[in-house]
């Protein structure tokens, strides 16, 4: 408890880049500013969170995360076991790490934002007497880490808030609560309206004012930008003028994806159709001016925030089902929903938005209506802010 007396609470994400979750992390941070609490970032040296967080005033705690943890990820669990037994002296010396800031800084709660974090965080919590909440925004597919992670929920955090009910149902008890992914839509609006980069405006307004069609994230291969590209080859063909954007740039360990992404897209002779932007510091003003958002998760989306960005700035979206997805799109009301990894009917759905108006119409009037009904910014921080203030009493 801070001087105060209000709940102090250490939130903490390890991710280097500003990804989905961060940019959830960053309004959550910034609204419960005028909450009765006080609060801290905990984050890696170098994070681009750290910047982000500096702009609106919070308290960055820096800390270095061992390489040999850094570039873990979830698969390994499944792919080379032997990596992560060999992590396991780094594991101790960050738990302790952490187990010391949260004990010296007095908090109440230590609140987790990414899978590593609700590991390495979470113990360190358990150690300091600390409430641990995790916000579970990821659903393991593997084996292993799929045990491993709800083997570990059931002695670590107090509470779980998960953004889907995808999510939320790989754990069972009490301890879950769902609560969606909210967004600000005005303030997207409004960062709309910027000027995006010069070279990018030249993209948007070449091609005689033919149809953009775009997928925005992290490039990686369970989201599908290699299933949106054998769509654009096929869609090249109908559609001369139609132009593909793909939105977003690939981590460490997924470079081999990215430059297998480049192969295909020069051999079959697409450079002149298909951008690669790279990562945008705001990607809304070019979001707002696709014709179509199209996201092709071929593993089930535990959420999807730029489902609801888009809808919120009347651009009509097309995705795969599983996850999250079927708890935000009606197939034919707000969007349209296609089988996961199957170029064709990605195709056909494609033509359908941009040929029936009436349709169109109809998915951009009812997405923008769904935004605000059930993805507001303001109800998903008073539901946070409800949970700490519950578990914070117990």
């Amino acid at each position: 408890m801070s001087d105060n007396g209000k709940i102090k609470i250490l939130f903490f994400d390890h991710s280097p880049i500003m990804s989905g979750a961060e940019y959830s992390l960053l309004d959550i941070l910034q609204g419960l500013k005028n909450k009765p609490m006080d609060y801290s970032l905990l984050t890696i040296r170098g994070s681009k969170l750290i910047k982000q967080t500096n702009d609106i005033g919070i308290e960055t705690i820096e800390i270095s995360l061992p390489e040999r943890l850094l570039y873990i990820n979830k698969n390994d669990f499944q792919r080379q076991p032997l990596k992560i037994i060999q992590s396991v002296g780094s594991v101790i010396k960050t738990v302790i790490g952490i187990y010391n800031i949260l004990r010296r800084g007095k908090y109440d709660a230590i609140y987790t934002n990414t899978l590593k974090s609700h590991i390495l965080g979470g113990l360190a919590g358990r150690l300091a007497g600390a409430k641990v909440i995790w916000h579970m925004r990821d659903i393991p597919i593997q084996p292993r880490p799929k045990r491993a992670i709800q083997f570990a929920s059931t002695f670590i955090p107090d509470k779980i808030i998960a953004v889907s009910e995808a999510v939320g149902k790989q754990f069972g008890g009490r301890k879950v609560s769902v609560i969606h992914n909210g967004i600000d839509a005005e303030a997207i609006q409004k960062k709309a309206v910027q000027e995006m980069p010069v070279e990018i405006q030249r993209i948007m307004e070449s091609s005689s004012g033919g149809p953009a069609i775009g997928i925005v994230g992290q490039i990686a291969r369970w989201k599908g930008q290699d299933v949106f590209l054998r769509a654009a080859k096929l869609l090249a063909e109908k559609l001369p003028q139609a132009k593909f954007l793909i939105i977003g740039e690939a981590l460490f360990d997924e470079k081999d994806f990215r430059l297998e992404l480049n192969n295909f897209v020069g051999n079959n002779n697409l450079q002149k159709r298909v951008t690669f932007t790279g990562h945008l510091e705001n990607v809304y003003p070019v979001l707002k001016q696709l014709d179509v958002l199209v996201h092709c998760s071929v593993d089930p989306e535990p959420f999807g925030r730029v489902i609801i960005e888009a809808m919120a700035l009347g651009v009509p979206v097309i995705a795969t089902r599983g996850g999250a997805v079927d708890e935000i799109i009606t197939n034919g009301e707000n969007g349209l929903i296609v089988p996961p990894g199957d170029q064709n009917q990605l195709v056909e759905a494609v033509e359908n938005i941009l040929t029936d108006k009436t349709m169109r119409n109809r998915i951009v009037s009812n997405g923008t209506i769904k935004v605000q009904k059930v993805f507001g910014l303001k109800e998903m921080l008073d539901k946070i802010d409800g949970l700490i203030r519950q578990l914070s009493l117990k």
